[in-house]
């Protein structure tokens, strides 16, 4: 209408994703539904052609991510239900996640601890299901710095982790 898209559209592109929901004024507007060629489909909403308000992504593998989108980058609270039996619940910010995490896999373990930029930055403490506690520093995503792990027979760990390697006397 007037040169601009209006009203419910369909696209298939050429790795074979198709994207269907409304356009208002020429920017998509409203709920949309993405299916990729991998089996992904995206549900969720569009404002003023970003995507805005709550997203839900089911991937081929059975891993089911839900959470908000403003404009059109991930942020708030999010949760990553994996198939194998991982959940993971923590905010994003600017598309990335920022500020603390928790991880809890099948077995019983949790490792909480804080994000920056995407990347796990900052002490982290991990429980094992077997009672072993894991506590220390990331810098980048990687294990740096000293390192206590207590298994729960009270058997106690100390060392230094670089670049995500035990470096040195342990």
């Amino acid at each position: 209408m007037d040169g601009k898209r209006q009203g419910l559209w369909g696209w298939l592109r050429a790795l074979r994703t198709i994207a269907e929901g409304p356009y208002v004024d020429g920017k998509r507007h409203g709920r949309w539904v993405v299916r990729r060629a991998d089996g992904a489909v995206a549900e969720g909403s569009y404002a003023d052609g970003e995507r805005h308000g709550r997203w839900v992504v089911r991937y081929a593998d059975g891993t089911v991510a839900e959470g908000p989108y403003a404009d059109g980058k991930r942020r708030g609270r999010w949760v990553w239900r994996h198939a194998d039996g991982i959940v993971e619940e923590g905010p994003y910010a600017d598309g990335k996640p920022h500020g603390r995490w928790v991880e809890r896999s099948a077995d019983g373990a949790v490792a909480e601890g804080p994000y920056a930029d995407g990347e796990r930055h900052g002490r982290w403490v991990v429980r094992l299901a077997d009672g072993t506690v894991a506590e220390g520093p990331y810098a980048d995503g990687e294990r740096h710095g000293r390192w206590v792990e207590r298994s729960a027979d009270g058997a106690v760990a100390e060392g230094s982790y670089v670049n995500d390697k035990q470096d040195g006397r342990w």
